[in-house]
C-alpha cells in the first residue's frame, strides 16, 4: 500500500490543506480546532457522527465545524483521494453547527477555490475566491441551525473545551455540574458521540497540531499539550492526523 499523505500551509494565513490517497492509517475519533471542508476527489468515505454512519462519495464535498468529534475512514484504501481545508476560526465571521454535505453551489465556489489555490493567482484573488465560498456556507448554515438538546451537557461540553489543558476527572465534573458520572458519560456520548475523557484528549491532540505549525519544539509540543510522555503523543496524533508529530512538522514547515 503507498502511503501518501502531504500537509500543506497556504500562502493566505490560517489556511491549510491536507492531500491524502490510497493511505492506510489508525483511524480514531478526533477533533479539528478549524473548520474543516473535504471534497472526495476518488472513491468514498465513511463519516461517523453521533453514532451515524454517512457516506460520502466520489465528487461530493463535507463541512465540519470546529470541535465536533468525528470518525472518517475510506471504504476502499485501493482507491481514495481527497483534500481537505482546514480554517482558523479567526479567519470567518458566522457559527457553524453540524456536519453535513455540501450542496452543488457551495461544491463550484469549493473546486474555484482549489483551482485559484493551485494556479498562479494573486492571494486578493485567491482570498476572495474563498471568503466567497465561506459566506455562502455560512447563510446557509444560519437557515439550519440546530440548537444543542441539553443545556447542562452542552455546559460540561464547553467547560471541557475551554479547560483541556486542565487535569478533568469524573469527579469534578460531577462536583461542578451535580450530575452523576454515569449520567455524564451517557448523556454526553449521546450527544457529541464520545466521552468527555476522549474528547479532552481529542482536544489537546487538535491544540498539538497548531503549536507544530506555529513552529514550537516536538518536545515542548507534547509537554505543553498535556501528554504524559513523548510516546503517547505521537500514538494519539498519528491516529487523529495520519502521520507523526515529526513528520507533519516537516510537512507544514518545508
Amino acid at each position: 500500500m503507498i502511503k501518501n499523505i502531504k500537509f500543506k500551509r497556504s500562502s493566505i494565513k490560517g489556511i491549510e490543506i491536507k492531500r491524502c490517497s490510497y493511505s492506510e492509517q489508525s483511524y480514531k475519533e478526533h477533533v479539528h480546532e478549524e473548520l474543516s471542508i473535504g471534497y472526495i476527489e476518488k472513491g468514498a468515505t465513511a463519516f461517523d457522527f453521533n453514532g451515524k454512519n454517512y457516506s460520502f462519495t466520489e465528487g461530493e464535498g463535507i463541512i465540519i465545524p470546529p470541535y465536533i468529534s468525528h470518525i472518517c475512514q475510506p471504504i476502499d484504501l485501493n482507491y481514495w483521494q481527497f483534500v481537505m481545508l482546514y480554517i482558523d476560526t479567526s479567519y470567518y465571521e458566522g457559527e457553524f453547527n453540524v456536519p453535513r454535505k455540501l450542496i452543488d453551489i457551495e461544491l463550484d465556489k469549493f473546486k474555484d477555490f482549489l483551482g485559484n489555490l493551485s494556479g498562479k493567482n494573486a492571494d486578493f484573488e485567491v482570498e476572495n475566491t474563498l471568503i466567497d465560498l465561506l459566506t455562502t456556507c455560512t447563510l446557509l448554515d444560519e437557515k439550519n441551525n440546530i440548537p444543542r438538546p441539553d443545556k447542562v451537557l452542552e455546559n460540561i461540553y464547553n467547560y471541557i473545551k475551554n479547560n483541556y489543558l486542565e487535569n478533568i476527572t469524573l469527579e469534578s465534573l460531577e462536583t461542578i455540574f451535580n450530575l452523576n458520572k454515569f449520567t455524564i458519560i451517557r448523556g454526553f456520548k449521546s450527544i457529541y458521540n464520545t466521552t468527555p475523557s476522549s474528547f479532552q484528549l481529542q482536544l489537546k491532540v487538535a491544540h498539538s497540531k497548531g503549536l507544530l505549525a506555529r513552529g514550537m519544539n516536538i518536545l515542548d509540543v507534547s509537554s505543553e499539550a498535556g501528554f504524559y510522555d513523548q510516546a503517547h503523543f505521537t500514538r494519539e496524533f498519528k491516529k487523529a492526523n495520519g502521520k507523526t508529530p515529526l513528520q507533519y512538522h516537516k510537512d507544514i514547515l518545508g
